[in-house]
């Protein structure tokens, strides 16, 4: 009888955090699959993009907008447009168009 493909299993940056955590502490692989309930595979892709993105979530900041005033103008304008189910890449392509007339 043959088995039903599991569902994929999702897993948030914290997550990831925590199985690098695990892994840096000395666990092994097989423990962390255990305790996540995801493959080997999964978990050495994990660590090994950990190794090479160089940084953690926790590490990356937002950067403040420098004219504020124009960042709520700019995001008011583009709730009211996605209101109005207008598509931006059509108002755009309108933009260019009456540009070049």
């Amino acid at each position: 009888m043959s088995q039903l493909a599991k569902k994929r299993k999702f897993l948030s940056l914290e997550d990831k955090a925590l199985i690098n955590a695990d892994a840096d502490a000395g666990s092994k692989n097989l423990r962390i699959t255990e305790t996540f309930r995801i493959a080997a595979s999964s978990v050495s892709t994990i660590l090994k993009k950990a190794l090479s993105s160089g940084t953690s979530a926790k590490h990356k900041k937002l950067m403040q907008p420098m004219h504020d005033a124009l960042d709520k103008a700019v995001y008011t304008w583009f709730v009211e447009i996605r209101a109005r189910k207008i598509a931006l890449v059509r108002l755009k392509a309108l933009f260019c168009l009456r540009a070049r007339h």
